[in-house]
């Protein structure tokens, strides 16, 4: 379905999202945003935000001027209960209007205000308006998952190891997960890729965590009363709001060993398999600037392994959060960067057939080198240039995914590279198979 996009009345200039408490054992956090919104059409009647299961409490406008709102969703409920028609034909046109309904880009949203009359000479001679929105999410599957994981530790006695009791230690941690805007379930914002603008992060937590989010880590400000920490990031180049990723928990970090710019986290004990995990990071990093003649966006790279992720990497701006299980020790790590383009034959041009490629890497195709790698490429597309529309969203991704076989074929060799685009190709034949076969 296509949609018309208006002009919206207004543009985002600067968001500040602060976070004030996150509660591990309610699965909920509460916090505001302060919206700086610069008007482009007179006079600024109507503001329209997008936010849905977030639970808000009042609007501000310009500092102290609180206004009424109005609050729906309407894909809560898509097929009133009195409808005759149960079908899936028809869920998924019902459902399609539900998003219709709340499409930025068309105009609409969840969240929408009027702002006073008084207000709107103000407005229009400052051409600037300052909102703040207070909520709260209680919902656990909203954009944000909490991990209270139990994990078994030898106990250290100074009995034989074969007697030692297991002791369970829960490494608790919340982060952000999305399919691409999913963001929008959870704290308000203006869900378009059309309105980037620079962004603050402030998370509060108690002492013993930390909190990992997109952009530059300004400051640590720590409360009189010892027991918490105020986490303060900055984002100075305009990104979307889907790119805002945050991390909270018991973490180790580590510095990368070959740049003071890359940290890396894990939860406690893992760092030796972490070492082992992101040591190529650098080197990617550093082929695709060559490769694009362009500096990394972000001054500060950041890459975070937590429990229970829903995808094996998720890139944001400045940072990636991906699954634990890509985690290997050094015992095990594959040597095929060091040899398998020194034993392996190139297959020459006048020779190419995409069927003879070996299969002998096919282990490769899910190495956390190349989930990083395409996490790194997203920096540049996908972070840093956006789509100009969700439906054109396939280009950056198809961009990055691109870029990131450049490294791949690098690092891999011809033979490995030649095989993932023959098994891509493939699993592109196989869904249109399976979407011809099922209609």
């Amino acid at each position: 379905m296509s949609f018309e996009i208006n002009e919206p009345p207004f543009r985002l200039v600067h968001q500040t999202l602060c976070i004030r408490e996150v509660n591990f054992e309610k699965h909920s956090l509460f916090g505001f945003v302060d919206i700086n919104l610069k008007a482009t059409r007179f006079p600024l009647e109507k503001v329209t935000l997008n936010c849905r299961h977030s639970r808000l409490y009042r609007v501000c406008l310009n500092g102290s001027r609180q206004v009424s709102f109005d609050y729906r969703d309407p894909t809560l409920l898509v097929c009133p209960d009195d409808i005759k028609q149960r079908n899936l034909d028809y869920f998924c046109g019902a459902y399609m209007q539900a998003i219709e309904a709340t499409n930025f880009d068309i105009g609409n949203g969840e969240l929408s205000f009027t702002v006073p009359y008084d207000m709107r000479a103000e407005v229009e001679r400052s051409e600037e308006l300052a909102v703040r929105i207070e909520f709260s999410l209680e919902s656990k599957n909203a954009g944000v998952h909490f991990v209270n994981s139990p994990s078994l530790v030898p106990k250290q006695t100074n009995k034989p190891t074969c007697e030692n009791k297991q002791r369970i230690i829960r490494h608790k941690h919340m982060f952000t997960y999305y399919y691409e805007n999913c963001n929008k379930l959870w704290f308000p914002h203006v869900d378009s890729p059309l309105m980037p603008c620079t962004w603050r992060v402030e998370v509060t937590v108690p002492n013993d965590l930390l909190a990992i989010c997109s952009g530059e880590l300004l400051d640590v400000v720590e409360y009189e009363s010892g027991n918490l920490l105020t986490f303060i990031y900055h984002v100075d180049i305009p990104v979307c709001a889907n790119k805002i990723g945050i991390v909270v928990g018991d973490f180790e970090m580590m510095p990368d060993q070959k740049s003071s710019e890359i940290t890396h986290f894990c939860s406690p004990g893992l760092s030796a398999a972490l070492t082992s995990t992101v040591e190529n990071v650098v080197d990617c990093i550093e082929f695709l600037e060559q490769h694009l003649s362009s500096r990394l966006p972000f001054q500060q790279f950041k890459t975070v392994f937590v429990e229970e992720a829903f995808t094996q990497c998720l890139p944001f701006a400045g940072m990636c959060i991906g699954s634990v299980a890509l985690l290997h020790t050094e015992k095990i790590i594959d040597q095929v960067p060091h040899t398998l383009r020194k034993f392996t034959t190139p297959i020459r041009k006048d020779e190419l057939n995409i069927n003879r490629v070996v299969n002998s890497t096919s282990h490769i195709s899910s190495s956390p080198l190349r989930l990083l790698g395409h996490a790194i490429a997203s920096q540049f597309f996908g972070c840093f240039i956006a789509s100009a529309s969700w439906s054109d969203s396939w280009t950056v991704f198809g961009i990055s995914k691109y870029i990131a076989a450049q490294f791949e074929k690098e690092i891999f060799g011809l033979n490995e590279y030649l095989y993932s685009v023959r098994e891509t190709i493939r699993k592109v034949f196989v869904s249109i198979n399976f979407s011809e076969n099922s209609t």
